[in-house]
Formats: C-alpha cells, sequence, structure tokens
C-alpha cells in the first residue's frame, strides 16, 4: 500500500545496506531487488492566479484574513508552512525586503528576497516585539481552513505544499 517513490526509497537504502553487508564479509552475494518502480508525478499541479483569488476572496470572506495573507505569502515566496509559522518579526528585514528562514527542512537558514506582495501580505502582521512570531495561526488551524476553502471552492487536488510547487514555477 505505499507509495511508490516510498518503495524506491526503501529499496534504495536496502541497497546501500547490502552493499555494506557485502564489503563487510556479512553477506557472500548480492540479494535480488526488483526494478524501480515508475512514479506518477502528481505534483506538477500548481495554483492558477485566478485559484489563488478564489482562495484569498474565500478566506476574506470567511472572516479570516490573516489566512488570506498567508496563503498569499506562501504563494509568493515557496516556503514551507512550517517555516512560514516559525517566522519571528525579527527575520523581516524591511529595508531589504528579505526574510531569513532559521528552522528549515535541512538544518539551514536560508534569506530570501520578498515580492512586494508578499511584502504586503507581512505587512499587517508584524509583531509588537521582534521576538514574536509573525503568524498567529497554528499548522492544524491552517490546514483545516485551507481544505474547507478547497471543499467550498470544490478544488480538490490540491494541498497546502501546492503553494510551494506555484511558487517555485514562477521562479523557474
Amino acid at each position: 500500500g505505499s507509495q511508490p517513490s516510498t518503495v524506491n526509497h526503501v529499496t534504495s537504502a536496502l541497497r546501500a545496506m547490502a552493499t555494506d553487508a557485502l564489503t563487510y564479509g556479512h553477506l557472500s552475494e548480492r540479494p535480488g531487488y526488483p526494478p524501480q518502480l515508475k512514479l506518477a508525478n502528481v505534483k506538477d499541479r500548481i495554483f492558477s492566479a485566478k485559484e489563488i483569488e478564489a482562495f484569498v476572496a474565500w478566506f476574506v470572506a470567511t472572516g479570516r484574513p490573516e489566512y488570506a495573507d498567508l496563503f498569499v505569502f506562501l504563494t509568493e515566496t515557496g516556503a514551507r508552512i512550517g517555516e512560514v509559522l516559525a517566522l519571528k518579526g525579527e527575520d523581516i528585514d524591511l529595508q531589504k525586503n528579505r526574510c531569513t528562514f532559521w528552522k528549515t527542512k535541512n538544518g539551514h537558514p536560508r534569506t530570501i528576497p520578498l515580492t512586494t506582495r508578499a511584502m504586503d501580505a507581512l505587512a499587517e502582521h508584524m509583531p509588537p516585539r521582534p521576538t514574536y512570531r509573525m503568524w498567529t495561526i497554528s499548522y492544524a488551524q491552517m490546514r483545516t481552513q485551507f481544505d474547507n476553502a478547497r471543499l467550498a471552492l470544490g478544488v480538490h487536488d490540491v494541498s497546502l505544499h501546492t503553494a510551494r510547487h506555484t511558487a517555485c514555477s514562477r521562479m523557474g
């Protein structure tokens, strides 16, 4: 029941372990492995400009403008939701229009330039103290509201991570 990418990843790890076991004499011959599974690349989906505006309008219409701004920020920066929710006021450089993500997936901080639209999305959310978080939303709250918007708008083949694909597609 695992995804092909998971099966390929596990098989690759087993191949590496078998190579080490052969090298150190724990195995006398290399075991056979199934061929790599073909991947259905379903992550190519991006938001259209019309869809972005529809999500923004839905968040605003349901009294959640902070969610609209967070969604816009995600589609403009390509950052992961966890990285954005960890942002503090001190991570935003308003003079140079950039922000630094300290808590990243690979553990290496990165600084990115911000578009005018990303800066506008941040404007209302600068905390009163630099050590406070930019967003008062939790991941669970954003995910729930995003799923509500998705269902209300009839868009079924997207996730919050689609915002990252959208931004990266624009940059490419």
